[in-house]
């Protein structure tokens, strides 16, 4: 029971986690965000203006039934969740459910729990994604976001 209850907590907290994918890192990666947003455009977008390349998937291709399956890796998925969310700070939780809604299939009930979601992200060497780390000023009680890199 105590075991079960720590476990419980440990997938709590990493279900608040935040992670965004960072120009930073894709920078170092030599990788450019609009780019590799706009090779996920449906066969209506592909031909479009790719100028901004995350309105264009939004407004069109993230609805698409093909552009989050079972068949891709989870990675990719991932990727594309994040960047159907207007590459806002997305929560394991979020991603973790809509993983459940969308790429989960009957013939592959595998799920990576918000645990193991953490470690996949914190260890991504191809999409930029990094955590989304909150720091907090006493004296002025302001809050910040900055994304952790891995360099």
């Amino acid at each position: 029971m105590v075991r079960t209850r720590v476990k419980y907590q440990e997938e709590t907290v990493y279900a608040r986690m935040k992670f965004k994918i960072s120009d930073q890192a894709l920078n170092e990666l030599n990788r450019e965000l609009n780019r590799m947003v706009s090779q996920r455009a449906c066969e209506k977008c592909v031909d479009k203006d790719n100028s901004n390349a995350l309105e264009l998937i939004n407004n069109c291709c993230s609805s698409e039934d093909t552009f989050i399956h079972s068949h891709m890796p989870a990675m990719e998925a991932i990727f594309r969740i994040i960047i159907t969310n207007g590459n806002k700070p997305t929560t394991i939780s979020h991603i973790y459910e809509t993983l459940q809604d969308r790429w989960v299939d009957p013939n592959n009930m595998w799920l990576p729990t918000p645990a193991k979601l953490y470690r996949m992200l914190t260890n991504d060497m191809y999409y930029g994604i990094r955590e989304v780390i909150r720091n907090r000023t006493k004296k002025h009680q302001i809050t910040t976001e900055t994304t952790m890199s891995l360099n």
